[in-house]
């Protein structure tokens, strides 16, 4: 049976907008959500390593390319996250000005590569891999810090956002490419 990477999307997805996840605790449903959504994103993703020597950065900015370009010929629109955004202070103020990513092969924070060319859907999504890796790698604390819970929360807007869109398409023009 081979793997249907989209229905593993939509069941993670529908996790992450529908699930309690049976916890009192407001910081960890928040930090649920993002998880579960950043799985159905990375399913979608995925398929865009041609290697695994392939760097993600290179698979979810060549994924989100190819997203865009999907939901503008299904829809006969242009696709913009700039409304999901643009209301969100914090996740705004990162997409402007850059998120530090904590590296563990030196164990040291960098600036996170981007490209001048990269448009701003996916200089967000580029955040959003940022803000994963530092909440996988300990280097995020929701718990302790109200601007990480924020981008965790902002986060999740924006991937919830992005994924309905993109997970309502039909499914011949997302399995078309």
């Amino acid at each position: 049976m081979q793997f249907d990477n989209i229905q593993f999307a939509k069941g993670w997805f529908k996790s992450a907008t529908e699930t309690s996840f049976h916890s009192n605790d407001p910081v960890m449903q928040d930090v649920m959500r993002f998880f579960c959504a950043y799985v159905a994103f990375n399913s979608l993703y995925s398929a865009y390593r041609e290697t695994e020597k392939t760097p993600e950065r290179t698979a979810v900015r060549k994924f989100v390319k190819c997203a865009l370009q999907r939901i503008r010929i299904a829809t006969g629109r242009n696709y913009s996250l700039r409304a999901a955004y643009e209301t969100i202070p914090d996740f705004n103020r990162e997409i402007r000005s850059g998120v530090k990513e904590y590296r563990l092969e030196d164990h040291e924070w960098h600036d996170e590569t981007l490209f001048d060319h990269d448009s701003s859907e996916i200089v967000a999504f580029q955040r959003i891999y940022t803000i994963r890796c530092n909440l996988f790698h300990g280097m995020k604390a929701p718990h302790d810090d109200d601007r990480d819970r924020r981008l965790v929360v902002e986060g999740f807007y924006v991937l919830s956002h992005f994924l309905s869109v993109y997970l309502s398409l039909p499914e011949s023009s997302i399995r078309e490419w």
